[in-house]
């Protein structure tokens, strides 16, 4: 899953949490699914940021 899809989906989640009448059980659900959601985004920026480290170096050594 991308980043932007998993931000998006996390944007939903948020959204029926707040204006949902929903029952315990759908919310502990959608908050399962939310950290889920949430680790592939801490994935996404750590490998984007490592990449970005990388080309800085790369650059201060040229």
């Amino acid at each position: 899953m991308k980043y932007q899809e998993a931000l998006q989906e996390l944007k939903q989640i948020g959204h029926q949490i707040e204006n949902d009448d929903l029952d315990l059980d759908k919310i502990e659900e959608l908050l399962l699914r939310a950290q889920e959601l949430a680790q592939i985004c801490r994935l996404s920026l750590r490998r984007v940021n490592d990449r970005l480290n990388e080309f800085q170096s790369s650059q201060n050594e040229a």
